[in-house]
Formats: C-alpha cells, structure tokens, sequence
C-alpha cells in the first residue's frame, strides 16, 4: 500500500490472505495520528507489527512512528517529484510578461520595478499545522520592509474555521491588500505563480501527531529555483538543506520567520545561490530515482 492507514490495515489483510508480504508507505500525519485514538490504536500496533517493511517519506516521520512502537521494519526514502510536470529549463525561470493570473493583475502590479515589491508564495491545504497563522504574522513583518509585497496563498480551504481565522490574522495585521488567497487554480496558473515567486515559504507546526511529513512543495519551487524558508520540528527539515536550499527556522516564530525572509529578499546573490541549490537538490529527487527505490523493496519481496 502507497497510502497510510486503514490501506496499510487492509495490506496487511489481504497478503496474510493471500500469503503474500505486505509493505506500506508512511506519509507523516496519518501514519501517526491513529496512535492517539482509543478506537484505532491497537488495529494501528497490528498493521505496523504484520508489515513486512514500512516505507518512511521522512526520518522524522520515522522518529515519529518508532515514538509510538518499537519495530525495526521501517526505512526512510524520501518523496520525489515528477519534473516532467513542471518542463524543467532554463527558460522557465525567466519573469513572464504577463501576471501570475488573469483578472488578478492589481495584485502584481508593478512587482518587478519597484524594489519594495517582493512576491512570497506558499501552497498546501488550509489546515492549521502547515503553520500559515505563523507565515502570515511573519509577512506582516516584512511587509514593514516591502510595503508593496504580495503574499499568495494557494491551497483547499477545506478547514473553514482555520480559514476564517487566518483572514481575521490578516484582517488584524492590515494585510487585505498584500495577502491573495487562492484554490481549485490550473497547474498552468500555479506554474505562474512558482515562477514568478521571490521567495517559497511554508512553516508547518506540529500539533498532537498532525506534521509535516517531508513537504513536496518545497522541492516544487526547487522546480524553478525558487529559494525557501520552512520550520524546524517537521520533515522540512529533510525537504530544505539549511543554509544550501533555504533556510530553517523554529516553529511557531513569526520574528526569525520573518528575519530569514527578509535575509533572503535582501540579499539577491544568497537568493540566488540557494535558489540554484534548491534546484540541484530537486534534481536529485527525481521520482524516477525514488521508484527504483521502490522497485528494489517490492522485488526484494515478491521473490
């Protein structure tokens, strides 16, 4: 199983069934929240204990899991990225002409020649532990900086209580016109958006088993060589090289979120050097590379 519980569950099932050995793949929260659930809990210590191997996204989703049981199948192989999705060249890293978004022009207006104007992007689903309460407070920091910043956020607001209350953060730091939160956009306009990107910031935190198990995001504004800043404590430790790729700061801090972001928009030769590095990074996480990976486990146990 590719996916986290119950799939591991039924994994597990249907090779004891069939007389085949199970593997499963642990993406971060849902491979650990289970844990702190009366209902789910002893079912989860099962599955983890038939599973002839645990494919970890991340050390510390595997730190996590071995915090809840003691097992010695798990082993870490990091996410990769589909680069063929994002058509990797040199040319895509160059501003485009037109704005991130059609119908969405104000809010990019004159971004690239008014040096108080930065574009800051994060993309994950609206869900408390991707910390966007903390990257908005931080903005509202740098913005003291760029006046003229703009900070999108793309993402599912599945969550309309976090939601409701990440526009009351962005009501209170007077944010309405430099924050644009977006969903349901085109790969298309989302490229537009990595592309034209100063700055990828995510800040995930962790609250009673929900994480951040690795952060594909990160690798995707590697994509287009995009430099970022994300949080200790989570599996963007593993995502984001410190001081190579991006930087890292500690969870839950608007002020060092917001010093790392302004170092990065300040300084265009480090913007520039870790944004390379982010790209070279990515390169290595290739998905083709992780599936040989996969490959080598799944072969080593249908033999």
């Amino acid at each position: 199983s590719f996916m986290d519980f119950p799939y591991s569950f039924l994994a597990v099932v249907i090779g004891l069934l069939s007389g085949k050995p199970a593997v499963s793949t642990a993406h971060g929260t849902y491979s650990v929240v289970p844990f702190f659930s009366r209902r789910w809990s002893g079912l989860l210590r099962w599955t983890y204990r038939h599973l002839r191997r645990v494919v970890c996204i991340s050390n510390f989703t595997k730190k996590e899991i071995l915090r809840k049981i003691n097992i010695e199948n798990c082993i870490t192989i990091n996410n990769g990225i589909n680069l063929d999705k994002f058509n990797i060249d040199e040319t895509r890293n160059q501003p485009e002409a037109d704005q991130p978004l059609a119908g969405r022009k104000q809010a990019t207006k004159g971004r690239r020649d008014d040096s108080s104007s930065k574009m800051i992007l994060s993309v994950g689903m609206l869900k408390q532990r991707k910390g966007f309460h903390v990257s908005l407070k931080a903005v509202a920091q740098v913005k003291e900086k760029y006046p003229n910043l703009r900070y999108y956020i793309v993402g599912r607001q599945e969550d309309k209580n976090y939601f409701e209350k990440l526009k009351q953060i962005v009501k209170d730091y007077n944010l309405e016109n430099s924050v644009v939160f977006l969903e349901n956009i085109s790969d298309r306009e989302l490229k537009k958006l990595y592309n034209q990107a100063d700055l990828f910031l995510l800040t995930p935190v962790y609250i009673k088993g929900n994480f951040e198990g690795f952060g594909l995001v990160y690798l995707e504004a590697g994509a287009f060589g995009k430099p970022v800043v994300g949080s200790l404590g989570s599996g963007a430790e593993e995502a984001v090289v410190h001081n190579e790729t991006g930087l890292l700061v500690p969870q839950n801090d608007p002020k060092a979120t917001a010093e790392a972001t302004i170092k990065i928009l300040g300084n265009p030769e480090l913007a520039k050097k870790l944004g390379q590095g982010n790209k070279n990074f990515t390169k290595d996480h290739d998905w083709e590379r992780v599936a040989k990976k996969y490959q080598e486990i799944y072969k080593k146990f249908a033999s």
